[in-house]
């Protein structure tokens, strides 16, 4: 049986990973970026996708620039799921259905959010060497319900 990790695997033996996506990248964005200013004219399709083919050509032929391309972008990949979560949770919250979250309360429960958010992609990105601070790590775990308790208190009473 084969697995999809088996396929995964596959790939990146025979340089899927190394040559065809960032050519297919590369590709892609000089294409759509050359259609877009017209460069060579209104009707320039052909040496776009010239242009667009040689572009991707060198850049694979080029190792330092691949491996760069193959560090960056699983970063950026991970930095913009963070931003679509935060815009999500911050969506959720603050719709325009919802009344009770507009003004004060809103900005209060969207930082909460964003908070909580951040301590969350802390904690679990320790294979990429990032974590909290060991006083704020020892801080949240021992002390959250007095927070909890104290938040809530301050709520009841902005609320009276």
């Amino acid at each position: 049986m084969v697995t999809f990790q088996d396929v995964i695997q596959g790939l990146e033996a025979v340089g899927f990973y190394d040559i065809a996506l960032p050519f297919i990248l590369i590709f892609t964005i000089v294409f759509a970026v050359l259609q877009k200013l017209k460069l060579f004219g209104e009707d320039s399709k052909k040496f776009n996708a010239v242009f667009a083919l040689v572009m991707a050509f060198l850049v694979v032929r080029t190792q330092v620039i691949v491996e760069i391309i193959n560090q960056f972008l699983p970063q950026v990949s991970l930095i913009a799921l963070v931003i679509i979560v935060i815009l999500l949770l911050v969506g959720i919250v603050m719709t325009p259905e919802a009344q009770g979250f507009s003004g004060w309360f809103g900005v209060l429960t969207t930082l909460v959010v964003l908070i909580t958010l951040g301590i969350v992609f802390f904690n679990s990105s320790e294979t990429l060497g990032i974590s909290l601070p060991d006083w704020l790590v020892d801080f949240v775990t021992q002390d959250w319900r007095l927070i909890l308790g104290i938040a809530v208190f301050m709520w009841f009473v902005a609320w009276i």
